[in-house]
């Protein structure tokens, strides 16, 4: 039973997709659905053929993994970093923790891109400096990674981090909040942590003796799945939070909090919980003129 093949993207990717077997040539157009067409693992080992035999012909040498291809595109990549500087292309966030294991300190600069997303910041990491970062404990190492990569500063926390990212998309968006652009939760970072120091164990062939469960992973009707979080992925009460948008200075009835009863937050549009007579840190004006 294969971890790899049971994680959420991947039973999420195959969905409800089950394409057709298409005996394809270069020449044939292909009418199926890219995702029904892809679906089909004879389909695509055929086009990746197909695809390798080109870029060979064009003098661009490829490579063919015979179980997981993330540890020999990492081990090419770093192969390549002992002679230039090398940069690696790919969303999958294994690749991103292989590397941290893999990159050696004596080579030339190795990066990691994301493929470019339309309406996005594209981001890159120097593989040596994320290494030099890392520390050695399992999920303090896993939060203080994502928290590297989502921006934040060292010592911050992910829950911190996702509270005020919350609090900023509420206060400039009127539109649903997806909790998929937020960070993760640190109690979710905890198992995801986990499972990667498990998946790299069995990469080094050093996990016998070790439970899929004790590691961010829970097995069900014989299903190996992901241990998401053990916690709420915030309190009810922020769940459930409104804000104002009050051109004023929040004291009429019109303010959501205030007709609620509550003071208001950083989360309002206006006054982001300071300046306004309903918030919960008031200034003396005597004190303000002696400033």
């Amino acid at each position: 039973m294969s971890t790899k093949n049971m994680t959420h993207g991947h039973q999420r990717r195959a969905a409800g997709k089950a394409g057709a077997t298409v005996t394809f040539t270069e020449n044939m157009k292909v009418t199926l659905k890219k995702d029904n067409f892809l679906a089909n693992p004879k389909n695509k080992q055929r086009f990746i053929n197909m695809l390798s035999r080109f870029l060979q012909e064009d003098n661009c040498p490829t490579y063919h993994a015979e179980g997981d291809a993330d540890v020999l595109i990492v081990k090419t990549a770093v192969e390549s970093a002992r002679e230039r500087n090398t940069v690696l292309v790919g969303d999958d966030t294994d690749l991103l923790v292989l590397l941290c294991f893999y990159t050696r300190s004596d080579s030339f600069d190795l990066y990691f891109k994301p493929e470019p997303k339309s309406n996005s910041r594209r981001r890159v990491w120097n593989m040596k400096k994320v290494k030099e970062q890392l520390v050695d404990d399992i999920v303090v190492a896993g939060e203080s990674a994502l928290v590297s990569l989502y921006g934040g500063k060292p010592g911050e926390k992910l829950d911190g981090m996702r509270y005020q990212r919350y609090c900023e998309k509420l206060a400039a968006n009127s539109s649903q909040i997806q909790p998929q652009n937020l960070p993760p939760t640190s109690a979710a970072t905890r198992h995801h942590s986990l499972r990667v120091y498990l998946q790299v164990k069995q990469w080094k062939g050093e996990n016998e003796g070790m439970s899929l469960e004790d590691y961010g992973w829970k097995v069900t009707e014989g299903q190996v799945l992901p241990r998401m979080t053990d916690l709420p992925a915030a309190p009810e009460s922020l769940l459930q939070m409104t804000r104002c948008n009050c051109s004023s200075d929040c004291a009429s009835a019109r303010c959501t909090y205030r007709k609620h009863g509550l003071e208001c937050s950083p989360a309002c549009g206006q006054c982001r919980g300071t300046a306004c007579t309903n918030s919960p840190i008031q200034f003396d004006e005597d004190d303000s003129e002696d400033e």
